[in-house]
């Protein structure tokens, strides 16, 4: 298997279920409930096996800091490019979109117990960010942010250096 098909396979593998779950949670009316933290543990996950698949099958059970994080930042790519795909669908087929998550937004400010002056004010504001070309922009670049952030510990957690001297020779040659 090549580096490559591995950055594939679990970029591929962790878009399509962060984009499922994303819209499950949309339809559904859960977009701010706890359960969209989900997607983070998916998408660590899919930076986690792939960076981990890269040190195992080939580098030999070997992988810096460096070469992890670079591994990470090209499966978020593959993930990223599905979630714009995902997003874009998902605009064509709810043009309301915004407004659901307004409306979601709302609900949850309201249960939260926020006033009325402070939930129509921010209502306003946030009008702003839920247009389609705002939820596109903000969701590629969420994912990068939230990409950049994750990789950091998946590359940090599959470190291992390769030793300077071999392990395995017991003594010193002899002249």
């Amino acid at each position: 298997m090549s580096k490559t098909k591995i950055i594939l396979t679990w970029g591929v593998i962790a878009g399509v279920v962060c984009a499922l779950h994303k819209v499950l949670l949309t339809v559904q009316g859960l977009s701010f409930s706890g359960w969209a933290y989900l997607n983070f543990l998916i998408f660590f996950l899919g930076l986690f096996i792939g960076i981990k698949q890269v040190k195992e099958k080939i580098n030999g059970g070997y992988i810096k800091f460096g070469q992890g994080y670079v591994v990470g930042l090209l499966i978020t790519c593959v993930i990223v490019v599905i979630g714009l795909i995902s997003v874009s669908i998902t605009l064509k087929f709810m043009p309301d979109l915004g407004a659901r998550l307004l409306d979601q937004l709302h609900t949850g400010m309201v249960d939260s117990g926020f006033s009325k002056d402070f939930i129509d004010k921010m209502m306003l504001v946030e009008a702003k960010e839920y247009t389609p070309t705002m939820i596109i922009v903000n969701n590629v670049f969420g994912n990068l942010f939230v990409g950049a952030i994750l990789n950091l510990i998946a590359a940090g957690s599959n470190i291992k250096k390769k030793p300077y001297i071999d392990e395995e020779v017991q003594e010193l040659p002899k002249d």
